[in-house]
């Protein structure tokens, strides 16, 4: 369960395959690995199960792809996204 992850040891924490499973799980786990914020395949894991995973996405609330992968999970995630895509008409359309 990804919500474990908070609570586990240190190792199991770092290592990315637990991690993987972990926001596959529940994507919002990756609020709680900050190690792994710059990981584009941990967090796009993240955001296909929980789009609110977005807010989480460090450096990657601007990308594209994986805030168009957030709002197919959950619509609402396009708040979390960049400013930048904010702007782009085709995105928000």
């Amino acid at each position: 369960d990804g919500r474990a992850l908070s609570a586990a040891a240190v190792e199991c924490q770092l290592d990315r395959g637990l991690v993987l499973e972990a926001v596959k799980s529940n994507g919002l786990a990756l609020q709680f690995r900050d190690a792994f914020r710059g990981d584009r395949g941990v967090v796009l894991q993240a955001v296909r199960a929980d789009g609110r995973a977005l807010q989480y996405a460090g450096e990657f609330v601007g990308d594209r792809e994986l805030a168009l992968e957030a709002m197919r999970s959950d619509s609402r995630a396009l708040r979390f996204a960049a400013d930048a895509l904010w702007r782009d008409r085709a995105f928000v359309l």
